[in-house]
C-alpha cells in the first residue's frame, strides 16, 4: 500500500480587488518557495492556475505548517 500525504490548496481570495495584484502573486510565489526550502515537502508548492496553489506533505502537522506559513510569508 502507498503511503498518504497531506495535499494542501489554496486560494488567493479576492486578489482580482487588490491594487497591486502582480506584487501580490509575487509575494506569493516567493513564500512558495521559502516553504519548499523549508520543508521539503513531498510535492512541492507551486501556483497552478489563476490564484490558486498546491503542494503535498508527508503528514498532517507539516501540511498544516505549510498552509500557515504560506499565508504569513505571502502578507495575504
Amino acid at each position: 500500500m502507498d503511503e498518504a500525504v497531506h495535499t494542501v490548496l489554496g486560494d488567493l481570495v479576492g486578489s482580482r480587488a487588490l491594487p497591486d495584484r502582480a506584487a501580490v502573486h509575487g509575494r506569493l510565489s516567493e513564500a512558495l518557495d521559502e516553504v519548499n526550502e523549508l520543508l521539503h515537502p513531498v510535492l512541492p508548492f507551486a501556483a497552478t492556475v489563476g490564484d490558486e496553489y498546491q503542494g503535498a506533505c508527508a503528514d498532517l502537522p507539516q501540511a498544516v505548517l505549510a498552509g500557515l506559513l504560506v499565508r504569513l510569508a505571502a502578507g495575504v
